[in-house]
């Protein structure tokens, strides 16, 4: 007689298939003791990309209901702003209006990502907008990716019921204007003053990041985020970014800052960024310097860092000619890089050049290399040019 084996054991050894399609689906069909450790591979992604990858998703669902339960992750691409191919901005996109209700039906799905998508298309009437939200309600991660909405209350009304999230992407997320908020339908998860669970956000968004900003800020509230990658447009908010810093604290650890001269040189002159804030920062990068425009924003941000857990500092430059990296502060840069809490740091220059000739690179090379004697002694230093 075989011995029987715990199905904790069985689960064990599917589990370390999870990357052979092949070998899930023959472990599927060998028999039903290695059914839900292979389906929970095999079902954890779908995606839908059209019309018929979203019959074919819904095939699924109607001939084996259970499967619906192994989903934890969808994606869907509208192709509504795609522009690789001319056909996508004519072809029928009424099968949008079907994801909502297809949300609905994975109990356990844990992450969204729509891409490409014209949120009025998903035709969220009062009688469905409800359920769909209670379904992103539930979500830990949400990714929105050129994604449109019609006012700015449509994307309020996802981001009040988005109380579990841990990582939130906006990236070229617009609304065509400003509206004001409206009753939820979902009062009882609206305008939650728990602590927020989001660790990871990246913020990109096409129209003003003030939006975002609002909705996870309030009076006396700390932040738990851990990875912050932003790039910010609104001169006239920068304000509301040092907020931000601010509020996450000892828990950041991870920052990309991304910012246009103008802006760079608004938050400079009010002081409106302060990383000595982020004791704990272990990865920092910034870009944004178009040299000889205002630079000197990176060289002042460095001279705040506290943290004395910082391993990599990373610093994307664009100039038109090699001369232009004079107008960098390298001695202000020199100063505080030569600080202690830097030994062993690895900083590196990206530098761009709009017009590029054969000698650059080396030139490039030399100036940062020569402007920076006390942090050689002292650290890594890495230059690199494009």
């Amino acid at each position: 007689m075989a011995p029987v084996l715990p199905q904790e054991l069985l689960d064990q050894v599917v589990d370390h298939l999870w990357d052979d399609r092949k070998a899930l689906i023959a472990c599927n069909a060998a028999g039903r003791v290695f059914v839900p450790a292979a389906r929970s591979h095999i079902f954890c992604d779908a995606a839908v990309g059209g019309l018929l990858a979203c019959e074919r998703v819904e095939r699924v669902l109607d001939g084996s209901p259970d499967t619906a339960r192994y989903v934890r992750t969808l994606k869907v691409v509208a192709h509504h702003f795609t522009y690789q191919a001319g056909a996508y901005r004519n072809i029928d996109s009424s099968w949008v209006s079907r994801i909502p209700a297809l949300v609905v039906r994975f109990p356990r799905l844990d992450a969204l990502e729509l891409e490409s998508l014209n949120w009025n298309t998903l035709r969220l009437c009062p009688a469905r907008i409800s359920p769909f939200l209670k379904a992103v309600s539930r979500l830990s991660s949400l990714v929105l990716t050129n994604v449109h909405f019609g006012c700015s209350s449509q994307i309020k009304d996802v981001l009040c019921v988005a109380t579990r999230i841990t990582e939130l992407r906006c990236d070229r997320v617009y609304w065509s204007y400003w509206s004001p908020q409206r009753p939820s339908c979902l009062p009882e998860l609206q305008d939650s003053r728990e602590p927020s669970p989001l660790r990871r956000l990246v913020l990109r968004p096409g129209s003003p990041s003030i939006l975002f900003t609002k909705w996870l800020l309030h009076p006396g509230c700390e932040l738990h985020i851990q990875d912050i990658n932003v790039r910010w447009r609104e001169r006239e908010h920068t304000g509301a970014l040092g907020d931000l810093l601010r509020a996450s604290g000892v828990h950041l650890e991870s920052l990309y800052l991304e910012l246009p001269s103008s802006v760079a040189a608004e938050a400079l002159s009010y002081n409106s960024l302060d990383l000595s804030a982020n004791p704990n920062l272990r990865r920092i990068q910034f870009e944004g310097p178009v040299l000889p425009d205002c630079c000197n924003w990176v060289p002042a941000l460095i001279t705040q860092i506290v943290s004395t857990k910082v391993a990599t500092i990373d610093v994307l430059l664009m100039a038109p000619w090699t001369q232009d990296l004079h107008a960098f502060d390298w001695a202000l840069l020199n100063r505080a890089l030569s600080h202690p809490r830097f030994e062993g740091v690895r900083v590196t220059f990206d530098v761009s050049l709009a017009l590029w000739q054969a000698s650059n690179q080396a030139v490039v090379h030399d100036i940062v290399f020569n402007a920076l004697p006390d942090f050689r002694s002292r650290g890594e230093l890495v230059v690199t040019c494009s």
